[in-house]
């Protein structure tokens, strides 16, 4: 609820101040998503402050006062889209991003018009991302997704894990593998994706290699082993572990702190390239989850029985 909390109570606070100071007001409008009116997985939290902001225009409407949700898409130009995941091309959600001048355009038929909540998005090529009468390859738009420039000097065994992908990029690559390349993967099995392996499922497509995700039974064992590593990990039971050699003894040690998913796995890459005692926190059954502040206080708990145990 903390991530919800401001959209829905500066909302709330916006309608009583205009009901009191501005009751001629001509235009009330916020900002939702596509993302409330349509859903999009791990964004239950932000779905559900939108919805609230929405269901207040409503309300507004029926008492006779102005009101307008606009549920965009993704926005281009300028933003996360923009600066993070490769520019006004990158397909999101089965949208692409949606100029400025456009969004202007929109907001100025939407201001005309009676209903409380409207949306407005651009629709992607149902028939994969292209350049001129190109079809950009899978590897090069899992690459974009990422917010790669040169694949050049790319580790292509590296997982998609340690080549940085968070929760939403997860989610973006695995409606892209569903969408245009008809793959249906967990989002566990994209976590352990290489840039190698997709690069074989992008010739297997083109007729130049072997379709088949999994090629032998040592590999199919081996996945299996990762795949059991990462459930057994969904809550991990440690909260704090060692993620350097412990005979590599450095003078200083630091903490890091699990992503999303609550395990410190994924950063395993980045601890071993770094000159210190590395440890990672992890959110185990024991954490305090009510609040960020609650979590944090957890951790810190965690680090100082950590320390004292070194000494």
């Amino acid at each position: 609820m903390m991530v919800a909390k401001p959209k829905i109570h500066s909302t709330m606070s916006l309608d009583e101040a205009s009901r009191s100071f501005c009751p001629e007001l001509d235009f009330f409008v916020v900002f939702s998503s596509v993302s409330c009116g349509r859903g999009n997985a791990g964004q239950s939290n932000y779905g559900l402050a939108n919805s609230a902001m929405e269901r207040i225009c409503e309300l507004r409407q029926k008492d006779g006062l102005p009101a307008l949700a606009i549920q965009w898409g993704a926005i281009g130009d300028v933003g996360v889209v923009s600066e993070n995941m490769g520019g006004n091309e990158t397909v999101v959600g089965g949208t692409l991003p949606q100029r400025m001048p456009s969004c202007l355009n929109a907001l100025d038929i939407f201001l005309q018009q009676p209903k409380p909540t409207v949306a407005s998005m651009v629709l992607a090529d149902k028939g994969g991302r292209k350049e001129g009468n190109k079809t950009v390859s899978l590897l090069d738009h899992i690459a974009n997704i990422l917010g790669m420039k040169d694949l050049g000097n790319m580790n292509l065994n590296a997982s998609l894990a340690e080549l940085g992908m968070d929760s939403l990029m997860g989610i973006e690559i695995k409606q892209t593998l569903e969408r245009d390349h008809d793959t249906v993967l967990s989002m566990q099995e994209i976590r352990q994706l290489t840039m190698l392996r997709l690069k074989e499922m992008d010739e297997g497509e083109n007729g130049a290699g072997d379709s088949s995700f999994l090629k032998t039974s040592d590999e199919i064992i081996n996945y299996a082993d990762q795949i059991e590593v990462f459930y057994d990990e969904l809550m991990p039971k440690e909260p704090i572990v060692r993620m350097t050699n412990e005979n590599a003894a450095f003078e200083e040690n630091m903490f890091l702190i699990h992503p999303v998913e609550g395990v410190i796995k994924s950063l395993k890459t980045l601890a071993q390239k770094l000159n210190f005692n590395v440890y990672g926190l992890q959110c185990t059954k024991q954490a305090k989850l009510d609040s960020a502040a609650d979590l944090a206080k957890h951790y810190i708990d965690v680090r100082k029985n950590r320390l004292s145990v070194l000494g």
